[in-house]
């Protein structure tokens, strides 16, 4: 019995992609858990002392920078307390050094908990803050800097950990095995019954 041209293309097309796709996860996932190690040590490395510029392997490490926010008005996006409560953050946008960056200075339980601010904050003349640098995820600067000391009455932000940050391409890789797999026996399955119809 001659195999079914069509369907036979289809899997030893499909079948080799889904197999490279799997080894390219597990590559994936062996550079995200090289990099999840290096940001863990960072994170444990001491305070970075008003470095001229900002860049990116400084993301999880601790920095301290003279920082000033003049003429800025906050504004609240989601956040978590120390204590892992959720609420809001209260973000500023501020100049350093190294150029623009987002200052997120404390946690409130209310959108607007930076209305209860010192009125002499956000300072408008270079301040020294201390935080952990890591990369914006939207428009604007490139960093955000998360306070360690928030200005009262606001509380402190749970700081930025590289544990946040998901590792799931071996189960990625897994998933695209098992697809070939499943695709593989799917069409012994067809040619076997069509062997039997004959």
């Amino acid at each position: 019995m001659r195999l079914p041209l069509l369907p036979t293309l289809m899997v030893a097309a499909m079948v080799p992609v889904m197999i490279g796709l799997g080894v390219w996860q597990l590559h994936r996932a062996n550079w995200k858990t090289d990099l999840l190690a290096r940001l863990e040590a960072r994170a444990d490395m001491p305070a970075l002392d008003r470095p001229e510029r900002l860049t990116d392997d400084m993301e999880f490490r601790r920095i301290r920078l003279d920082v000033a926010c003049p003429d800025q008005l906050p504004n609240g996006r989601s956040g978590k307390s120390v204590d892992g409560r959720a609420g809001f953050s209260t973000v500023l946008l501020c100049r350093a050094a190294g150029g623009d960056l987002w200052v997120e200075t404390g946690w409130s339980d209310r959108p607007d908990g930076w209305t209860l601010m010192n009125p002499y904050w956000p300072p408008a003349r270079p301040t020294e803050m201390t935080g952990t640098l890591v990369l914006s995820s939207g428009k604007g600067p490139r960093y955000v800097l998360v306070l360690e000391t928030a200005p009262a009455p606001l509380l402190r932000l749970a700081p930025p950990s590289p544990e946040t940050i998901s590792n799931n391409h071996m189960a990625y890789a897994v998933q695209w095995f098992a697809f070939a797999a499943t695709l593989g026996i799917i069409y012994a399955v067809y040619v076997l019954r069509l062997r039997r119809g004959k």
